[in-house]
């Protein structure tokens, strides 16, 4: 089965939902088993201070698709880049987040404290920060995300996220 354009609301059985999930890891070259495992540790909060998954790769090469795939079956929030003042506030009360185009800079370094998995206030508008509970995060990006972060934050970072960086083919 060759992998193509899905359309995100359409709904397959699950063998054929599985097939096409292999397949598109394959094409990606991700290790089906070492892919497995990871997002399981990420979702399960299986590791202590490793809570995110980051899937880096060229544009269309399906990270959005494999990252919300894993989602559907969570309570989740999306966060997209941008310059919102309240880009964390709907991970309250979530049991997943994805953040799709993230982009680390020291005015957003607080709300990145989120992958270590430890609780963090996060400004809400109209009320009082609310604290956010450990939230597993799934992060897509096109790039290295961290590129304009401090230079020690890059290491932490390296020390709580889950990178799968094979995302280099893209849908024809």
């Amino acid at each position: 089965m060759k992998w193509n354009k899905f359309h995100i609301h359409q709904y397959h059985t699950v063998s054929t939902s599985l097939r096409i999930f292999e397949n598109l890891l394959k094409i990606q070259t991700i290790d089906i088993s070492n892919f497995v495992n990871n997002i399981w540790n990420i979702l399960a909060q299986k590791i202590p201070k490793i809570n995110t998954f980051a899937l880096e790769g060229v544009p269309s090469s399906g990270k959005s698709y494999i990252a919300r795939s894993n989602s559907a079956m969570f309570r989740y929030s999306e966060t997209i880049q941008g310059t919102s003042s309240f880009p964390s506030q709907d991970m309250y009360e979530t049991e997943l987040c994805l953040f799709e185009e993230p982009n680390t800079t020291l005015k957003t370094l607080q709300t990145f404290k989120l992958t270590e998995g430890a609780d963090t206030a996060v400004a809400v508008k109209f009320k009082p920060s609310v604290t956010i509970k450990r939230t597993p995060i799934i992060i897509t990006s096109n790039y290295p995300f961290d590129t304009l972060a401090p230079t020690d934050e890059k290491e932490a970072f390296k020390q709580r996220i889950v990178y799968i960086a094979a995302c280099t083919h893209t849908h024809s």
